[in-house]
Order: structure tokens, then sequence, then C-alpha cells
């Protein structure tokens, strides 16, 4: 981190791994930070994991944050990213990029996969408000946000606990003067969230659901994907993608009165602008599956 501007160049391969029992866990390859400009030049293949038992699980392939000037990253390796845990919450980022102030842009050509995992065993006693959050490219701007990709992103998100959330975006982006994303990639997705049984007492004397007083019920949490996904408050947002989408909702469409928190949803392409325009040019193949609605 630099008081001023950051700049990091990286040629060669790098592997973090971080891991623990009750603490947190954080694993991150490479990291630029200033108050005015940050810069991540990369061509390396990165892989990057973290793991905890109890605590949440965090590794980040690429971070460049700066806070008043701009951040910028170039990406030409292969990012490998994962978080897991079994009892408490998970996010995994390939690129993550941050200004309040200025301009933030991500130029990638290299492949991303990543994966964020909780795994522990659900039950009613387990905590509710897990998380496992997976995103491929996130950028966040005051200014506008500019992203290139044409490598292919990856992305694997399950959450096992009762009523968890697990969240999977390829391209996330919160620019609030608007943002200009070009996607030549494809974008896969496979998420899943609380698909344990929990036990509870349920009075059904017809038995048409399970047994005279009690069952075991699927409690299924909510699954939030998208291929990609913009915000922003003002300015224009133009979307130019031509890489195919896939997202598939691992979750059982079964249980008790189904899904009972909120529902899965699934979405190839999901622009907002407050008070702007949005374009949006799609002449790749979006295909979403499962879920209890697919948009």
């Amino acid at each position: 981190s630099s008081t001023s501007n950051a700049t990091v160049y990286n040629y060669t391969g790098i592997t973090v791994s971080a891991s623990s029992q009750a603490g947190d866990a954080t694993a991150v390859g490479l990291e630029a930070r200033a108050l005015k400009y940050a810069y991540v030049y990369n061509t390396g293949d990165i892989t990057a994991s973290s793991e905890s038992v109890t605590g949440d699980s965090a590794s980040t392939g690429i971070i460049s944050d700066g806070l008043f000037d701009g951040a910028y990253v170039y990406n030409s390796g292969e990012l490998i990213i994962s978080a897991s845990t079994q009892y408490g919450s998970a996010e995994a980022i390939g690129i993550d990029a941050y200004s309040i102030g200025y301009i933030a842009t991500v130029y990638n050509d290299g492949d991303i996969t990543v994966s964020a995992s909780v795994s522990g065993i659900s039950n009613i006693y387990t905590p509710t408000d897990t998380s496992a959050n997976a995103y491929g490219i996130n950028v966040s701007a005051y200014g506008e946000v500019v992203i290139d990709n044409s490598g292919n992103i990856t992305l694997s998100s399950s959450n096992n606990l009762y009523l968890g959330t697990s969240t999977a975006v390829g391209i996330n982006v919160d620019g609030y003067n608007g943002a200009t994303i070009t996607n030549t990639g494809d974008i896969v997705i496979e998420a899943s969230s609380g698909g344990g049984a929990s036990y509870a007492f349920v009075y059904d004397p017809t038995q048409t659901l399970c047994g005279y007083y009690n069952c075991y019920i699927t409690y299924e949490g909510t699954i939030d994907t998208a291929g990609i996904r913009t915000t922003s408050e003002y300015g224009v947002t133009t979307i130019t993608n031509s890489g195919d989408i896939t997202i598939t909702d691992l979750n059982p469409d079964g249980g008790f009165l189904g899904n009972l928190n909120g529902g899965d949803y699934l979405k190839g392409i999901d622009a907002f602008n407050n008070m702007g325009d949005v374009i949006v040019n799609n002449s790749g193949n979006i295909v979403l599956e499962g879920g209890k609605w697919d948009f």
C-alpha cells in the first residue's frame, strides 16, 4: 500500500494459501492500494486459496484499490481462486478493483476460475446468515467503470447451511457514473444454497406431506446469480456481449412449501441505471437452468 501511487508488475506464477480453525482466513495473490492511483499488471498464473472451519474465508487473485485517482488492472494470467469454510461465510474474487474518485478499468484475457463454499452439516441450529459469494471480475467506482474481458469465467458457489445464501456473478459492476463493458469470453456458473435437510415438527394428520407429526424438510436458501450485472446512478451503461452465458441452479425443487427463503434468481445480463441510459448489445447464447424463477 502507498500514500500516493501504487504500481505492481508481475510476470511469474504465484501460489498463496491461508487456513484457520476458529479464526478468519484470507489469501491474496497481488495487491496494490494507494490514496491516489493503483496499477496492477500481471501475466503470471495465480492460485489463491483460503480455508476455515468456523470463521470466514476470503480469497482474491488481484486487488487494485486507487482511492482518489483511479484503479487499473491488466491481466493475462490464469486465475484459480477458492474460499471455503464449514460454518462461516466464504467469498472468492478473481479480480477486484475499486476507486471512489475516478475511473476503474480492467482489461482481462486470462481464464478465471472461482469457487466459494460453505460446507457445514445443515440443521435448524446452524447459523442462518452465512453466505457463499463468488465473483469473476468485481469493480466499483464513483466515476465510470470500463471492463474489457476476453477470458473465460467459471464460477461455483455453494452454501449447505440452513437458509444460507449463495451469490455468483461473472462480471459485477457498481459504477456511479455509468459503465462500459465488453465481454467476449464464456461465463459458466453453478450455484446451490441451503440444500441440507432439517428435522422439523409439522402437524399433518392427512400425512400428505410427511409423517403424522414430523418429517424431514428441505430448507433451501436463496441463490442470486448473473452472468453480467451492472448498477449505476448516472451516466450511460453500455454492455456489449458476444460470449455464451450458462447458469445452472443446483438446488432441489422440492421440500415442504418448496423454497422457504424467497427463491432463486438466475439472470444472464442484469443492468440498472437509476437516472441514465442502459444499452445492451448481446449476440451470445444465454442458457438458464433450474431454480424456482428464471430471468
